[in-house]
């Protein structure tokens, strides 16, 4: 991509460009496409909480990149996250894109794990046995309010 923004500007013929930008977006859409198959055909809480974790991580690194130096995590964790932001950065963002399925996936995989465990659970829980007559109390004339027994 780099290489092709070089030489149309030099050329001012943006067709090389173009190409190039069109071919690596269907690249990314189908890593897109991959990542969410993998992670979805897999179903498990712990993947999903690593797709969550990984994914956020690489959707908001521009934002992470840049408040952290705010902060007091040091100078390594900012030394890192910035040299993973420089190396990632490019004209289509397909770090963050592909982040962002992460993401998604990851949170839906925590979902339905906890969808599909809580359903289990109700599923093999005992059934309530039906009530037999002679379980069931009887109410006496003495218990109904408002009649006065003669």
């Amino acid at each position: 991509m780099v290489g092709a923004d070089e030489a149309s500007t030099r050329t001012f013929d943006a067709s090389g460009f173009g190409v190039a930008y069109g071919a690596g977006s269907l690249v990314v859409a189908g890593l897109v496409l991959a990542v969410s198959a993998i992670g979805w055909r897999c179903r498990s809480v712990r993947l999903g909480l690593v797709y969550a974790l990984v994914g956020a991580l690489l959707a908001f690194i521009v934002l992470i990149s840049i408040e952290l130096p705010r902060s007091s995590l040091g100078l390594e964790m900012t030394s890192a996250l910035s040299t993973v932001q420089l190396w990632t950065n490019g004209p289509l963002h397909a770090t963050s894109i592909i982040g962002g399925a992460m993401l998604i996936v990851g949170v839906a995989q925590i979902v339905d794990g906890l969808v599909h465990r809580r359903a289990r659970a109700i599923a093999h829980e005992p059934a309530a046995e039906p009530a037999v007559e002679a379980d069931v109390p009887r109410a006496t004339i003495e218990d109904v309010a408002g009649i006065v027994p003669s």
